[in-house]
């Protein structure tokens, strides 16, 4: 079975980061796994559903954040574009 072929442009960088997941709804807890400058995995506390779009906060405060677009979604597992 043939290798895919990575399609990052950008390396990544392991981080096993606290984050929280900023919705209309609320805050979420999350674990930022690797992040480069295009996106990010993160690793989830519960199966919850995720937004198409929604802020990653990397402080409670929420004051350093980026505007995420999900990706894809396995289990507990999402990856996230990062939106200007």
């Amino acid at each position: 079975m043939p290798k895919t072929k990575n399609r990052r442009t950008e390396p990544r960088r392991i981080r096993k980061h606290e984050a929280w997941i900023v919705t209309e709804d609320g805050r979420r807890h999350c674990m930022v796994i690797n992040i480069s400058t295009e996106g990010a995995t993160l690793s989830l506390k519960e199966p919850l559903p995720l937004p198409k779009q929604f802020r990653l906060a990397f402080t409670l405060n929420t004051r350093q954040f980026k505007n995420c677009e999900l990706v894809w979604r396995r289990g507990m597992t999402a990856g996230v574009n990062f939106k200007t």
